[in-house]
C-alpha cells in the first residue's frame, strides 16, 4: 500500500503500525511503499500502476502479461519498500513518548477522596 511520508490526513506513521501488527500474520501480507512526498494519496499515474503490479504479483505469484507490459514501461526504481529508516524514526518517536509519559507521572499527586 503506498503512502505519501508527509501525509497531512493521515500520518504515515500509521502504516507502519499496522504493518508492524501485520506481520506476524504472514510476510507479504501487507507492504508499505513509502512515497517521499507531501500530500495526502499524492500519487503519480506510475505509482499507483506499481504499487498495483507489486499487489497482484504477491497475490497471484506473477503478472498477467497485459499488466507487464504496462509496468516494463514505468521506473519501477521509483519504489522503495525498504522501511528501515522510518521504522527507525518511528521507534525513536515512541521511545521519546514513552520517556514523557513517565517524566509526567511521577510528579502527579493522588489525593485519598472521603465520601460520606
Amino acid at each position: 500500500m503506498p503512502h505519501t511520508t508527509q501525509d497531512e490526513v493521515v500520518r504515515f506513521e500509521q502504516s507502519l503500525r499496522y504493518w508492524l501488527k501485520a506481520r506476524p500474520e504472514g510476510a507479504g501480507r501487507v507492504t508499505v511503499i513509502p512515497i517521499p512526498r507531501f500530500g495526502h494519496c499524492n500519487f503519480t499515474p506510475a505509482e499507483i500502476v506499481l504499487s498495483f503490479a507489486l499487489l497482484v504479483r504477491q497475490a497471484t505469484g506473477a503478472l498477467p502479461a497485459s499488466l507487464a507490459s504496462e509496468v516494463a514501461e514505468l521506473d519501477a526504481a521509483s519504489l522503495d519498500t525498504d522501511l528501515t529508516p522510518y521504522l527507525e524514526a518511528l521507534r525513536a518517536v515512541e521511545a521519546e513518548d514513552a520517556a514523557q509519559q513517565s517524566r509526567a507521572s511521577w510528579n502527579r499527586v493522588y489525593l485519598p477522596v472521603i465520601i460520606r
